[in-house]
């Protein structure tokens, strides 16, 4: 007779799943200038991704060269595009005898965003208004750029 056997994914070989708002309070309670900081936030995504927005106090290592040099000394909290993103990089690591702790962001980068938390990186729209409020004002200027093409019959009578 078989058993299963039942493995939280918090804490299972591919690392610990961290929340969002867990990592969140990791970054604002340790930094570089504290001495408790032996943890490193490191963001796998593309370098392109990253200078766009990033968790503020991480560092771009893409996970090809992660897994292509030695890894930094710490403990690791891995952001990666999703959990099988950042799940692949802890076993392979492991895999090659990488004794730290490492732990990665549940959900990756796009549940940080999700939760409103603070992004650091050049994340600026080409439009200044916020998200909610572009529709509103794109949908104004098709009126005007529509009533412009097409005058109601009454402004053509008093012009």
């Amino acid at each position: 007779m078989s058993h299963a056997v039942f493995i939280p994914v918090s804490s299972s070989a591919s690392g610990d799943l961290l929340t969002p708002q867990e990592v969140f309070s990791l970054v604002n309670t340790s930094g570089p200038t504290r001495k408790s900081s032996h943890q490193l936030i490191i963001d796998l995504r593309s370098r392109s991704s990253y200078h766009k927005s990033h968790v503020p106090g991480s560092h771009s290592i893409p996970s090809g060269w992660l897994l292509s040099a030695d890894p930094p000394d710490g403990d690791l909290i891995l952001v990666g595009d999703s959990n099988d993103h950042s799940a692949e990089v802890i076993e392979h690591l492991h895999g090659h005898g990488y004794a730290r702790r490492i732990r990665h962001l549940s959900g990756g980068f796009e549940a940080w965003v999700r939760q409103e938390l603070p992004v650091a990186g050049c994340q600026r729209s080409w439009f200044p208004f916020p998200a909610s409020q572009r529709l509103l004002v794109a949908g104004g200027g098709l009126l005007i750029a529509w009533l412009l093409l097409h005058p109601p019959v009454a402004l053509i009578a008093l012009a």
